[in-house]
């Protein structure tokens, strides 16, 4: 069983049933319960947590050793679960480092120097002419560093991720068709795609842009989600969602991580010198 830490009510009474049947089957079940981000669709981290309650006569075993990132990568992803208290056991980055892992302030004053060179974008024609209710200076602040950082890097499949399925006013698959505008896009078949962070889940690139990682932006709490503190929902388990969706985020890059934020709004998850947490204890089940 993949995505252990996904396990639901559901599923387990599935594969209950089935070893009900025939006893002898063996169970072999790989998790990692900081990438457990499908509490929404009824998955169960109980599951993962008192695995041997709910399989007896079960072995644990901790995998200590990411396969998929530089090492850099992995320490950050850990150290930011760690600021927010989300008990688990770091890993070791497998790659040795040549990447880089930066947050990045958008400040629309600082791209004054060149903006002729992506009036374009806003101006008559342009992708961007009628969205009046978008800070033209952040769409062209925004497409000119994606831009930069993807011509700069001819031969690497990169990811751009946001929190939601919308950036700068626009469907991402319009953000993706737009980033590979010649205009924009000096590469002859670049390796590029734009998704949402929960549809990343399982996948891997080069390089990770991610972006909008705002106030309101990432993490998101929803007016009405303290309508449901009777099922058990609250700011806390909240926060741990968003919190585990942001080290997916993080994690599915292989050698790099730019983070944008915006300098007049950052959101809590940007780092500063003043956060500290706690780490414990992580698990891979078998």
């Amino acid at each position: 069983i993949d995505e252990y830490q996904d396990f639901s009510e559901l599923f387990y009474n599935l594969i209950h049933a089935i070893l009900s049947r025939n006893p002898n089957i063996i169970l072999f079940c790989v998790g990692d319960d900081w990438q457990a981000i499908n509490r929404f669709a009824g998955s169960d981290l109980k599951f993962f947590l008192d695995f041997k309650k709910y399989f007896p006569n079960a072995s644990s075993y901790n995998i200590g050793t990411n396969y998929r990132c530089e090492n850099h990568i992995v320490a950050n992803a850990g150290d930011f679960m760690m600021r927010f208290g989300i008990e688990g056991k770091p890993q070791k980055g497998f790659l040795k480092d040549s990447g880089v892992f930066k947050e990045y302030p958008i400040d629309p004053i600082r791209f004054d120097e060149d903006i002729d060179s992506y009036e374009w974008l806003v101006s008559e024609g342009g992708p961007w002419e009628q969205s009046d209710n978008i800070d033209k200076r952040d769409v062209q602040a925004y497409i000119k560093i994606c831009s930069q950082i993807i011509n700069e890097n001819p031969n690497k499949k990169i990811m751009i991720l946001n929190r939601k399925g919308s950036f700068l006013g626009k469907d991402l698959d319009d953000i993706e068709r737009i980033l590979k505008h010649p205009r924009l896009c000096k590469i002859t078949t670049p390796d590029i795609s734009v998704k949402t962070v929960h549809r990343s889940k399982g996948e891997e690139a080069d390089i990770v842009l991610l972006t909008e990682v705002d106030e309101n932006c990432f993490p998101i709490f929803h007016p009405d989600s303290n309508l449901f503190n009777i099922f058990g929902e609250n700011e806390f388990t909240i926060m741990e969602d968003e919190a585990r969706l942001y080290y997916v985020a993080l994690t599915r890059a292989k050698h790099s991580v730019y983070i944008f934020y915006s300098k007049d709004a950052p959101s809590c998850f940007i780092k500063t010198p003043n956060q500290k947490g706690n780490r414990k204890k992580t698990n891979a089940q078998k």
